[in-house]
């Protein structure tokens, strides 16, 4: 669709050179497109990227043989950590299809690796790619609106 918008513009005859600015879902979307089209990405803006090739196991798991309690921060329980587990699993686990109706189950296979594709260098010089992560404790004052409801002590911890 990029594309053809570009090819539709009468008078267009410099090749067309695309800097991407994309949010969670969108920078794999971002990613695939840099991979498909090679050359064509001049610079990626990734704003608090999902990752593509996790199983969003961030927690600490409370009912495995390793498991330290004694690790955890005063108001964190072994129940909370498991509360948490699940609310991420039903919102951020590949197999959970995103609010947009966006199939991610398939991420892992298509972008295995956070550090490719490689993009291409263009006109001499190498392609600018930025990664921006959300504030953690931003990020957890805001999810406790949302359905992940982040426990606000295992947020500024992670």
């Amino acid at each position: 669709l990029i594309t053809q918008i570009w090819l539709d513009q009468p008078g267009k005859t410099a090749e067309l050179r695309l800097i991407l600015v994309a949010n969670s879902i969108g920078c794999a979307i971002a990613r695939l497109y840099a991979e498909y089209y090679p050359g064509r990405v001049e610079a990626l803006l990734l704003l608090d990227p999902m990752i593509a090739n996790s199983e969003f196991d961030w927690f600490p798991d409370p009912d495995s043989r390793d498991f330290d309690s004694s690790e955890l921060p005063p108001d964190v329980t072994a129940d909370v950590l498991r509360q948490q587990r699940t609310k991420f699993a039903n919102f951020f686990a590949p197999d959970v299809i995103n609010k947009e109706g966006l199939d991610r189950r398939n991420l892992a296979e298509l972008l295995p690796y956070s550090d490719k594709p490689r993009l291409a260098p263009t006109h001499g010089y190498d392609p600018v790619v930025t990664v921006v992560e959300h504030d953690p404790g931003r990020f957890a004052l805001e999810s406790l609106q949302v359905r992940a409801n982040v426990h606000r002590t295992l947020e500024l911890n992670s």
